[in-house]
């Protein structure tokens, strides 16, 4: 064999294994991404937990509570001097209902850590009052929880003036019904989906039925349940609403993710789910579901009505005594 033949078959080896290792490249990194896509949403949302802090907080029984992923969970982080509130969407500040003598069911506000208390007297909290942080923390909407109640006014604070305006008369609210730039809220009132511009001081009527609306962060939706059915639509009312996903007795908005991949609400749990279990009580559950792909998972039993995304990374591993509920 020349010489010149030779160096010829080379060339064709090395081409024809430079073709095979990009071959093989290519099929590591399909393999990978296939892998990464069909991880389960409870791994994916542990992993997450662990890397960010990405976290489901729900504000009850003088507590700060959060849902811990990998062992389906709820962990106790802090303790308030009062009860049902809210989060910020940072997770820096916490909305609850004080409890003491002094100050019985007046709205408080805190730091997480307890730093910055503050009492507004002028804001009376009932029992069945639901609060929503807006995004830059500047303001709230204090409203009937989306659980059957009526005749509570749904009123806009201002969190550093204490400045109180009445929006509605019974309107319905969630805990995460802000757009992302803090100037619109949206809530129900007479079955009625409605958006409140906070600059022009007035509301657009959805023109749609539903209720237990929530506002994604991207902007870009509103879910809301009607029925048995959970519906989305655009911010504007236009395009009308399109369905997302049924659920037997869903009992809640649906909370999104901070990226708008994940939705979580509650639902009473099924026949296999241990729903006829528990004698004369009713068995629910706290799911999260991965929009992109529709599969969900039991992350929690809920005993909450409201629950807020958080992404704090130091919130869950620095609870005090772990407590498990």
């Amino acid at each position: 064999m020349s010489s010149m033949q030779h160096t010829s078959l080379l060339a064709r080896f090395s081409r024809r294994k430079l073709t095979l290792l990009v071959a093989i490249s290519g099929l590591v990194l399909f393999l990978g991404g296939y892998l990464l896509q069909g991880q389960s949403v409870r791994a994916e949302l542990a992993r997450l937990q662990g890397q960010t802090g990405l976290s489901l907080i729900t504000v009850e029984n003088r507590s700060i509570l959060v849902v811990d992923f990998s062992r389906r969970s709820v962990v106790k982080v802090r303790n308030l001097t009062g009860g049902i509130g809210a989060i910020s969407p940072d997770g820096t500040m916490i909305a609850f209902v004080a409890d003491s003598p002094a100050m019985s069911d007046n709205l408080a506000v805190s730091g997480i850590e307890g730093s910055d208390f503050r009492v507004y007297r002028n804001v009376r909290m009932p029992a069945n009052n639901c609060i929503c942080w807006s995004p830059d923390n500047s303001k709230m909407v204090i409203g009937s929880m989306n659980i059957g109640f009526q005749g509570e006014t749904l009123r806009l604070l201002e969190v550093s003036s204490g400045a109180v305006a009445e929006i509605a008369k019974g309107g319905r609210v969630t805990s995460q019904c802000w757009s992302p730039d803090s100037k619109h809220f949206v809530y129900e009132d007479d079955g009625q989906l409605r958006v409140y511009d906070t600059e022009e001081n007035r509301s657009q009527n959805l023109k749609t039925k539903g209720d237990q609306a929530t506002w994604s962060p991207n902007g870009k939706r509103i879910a809301f349940l009607d029925s048995d059915t959970y519906y989305a639509m655009d911010p504007t009312g236009i395009g009308g609403r399109q369905a997302l996903f049924k659920k037997w007795q869903a009992q809640s908005g649906l909370w999104w993710s901070p990226d708008s991949r994940f939705v979580a609400y509650v639902s009473q749990a099924g026949w296999l789910e241990g729903g006829l279990l528990v004698p004369d009580s009713e068995v629910y559950w706290l799911r999260v579901r991965r929009l992109q792909d529709n599969s969900e998972t039991k992350v929690a039993g809920a005993t909450a009505q409201n629950y807020e995304w958080v992404t704090k990374e130091d919130l869950l591993r620095n609870a005090p005594l772990n407590l498990q509920h």
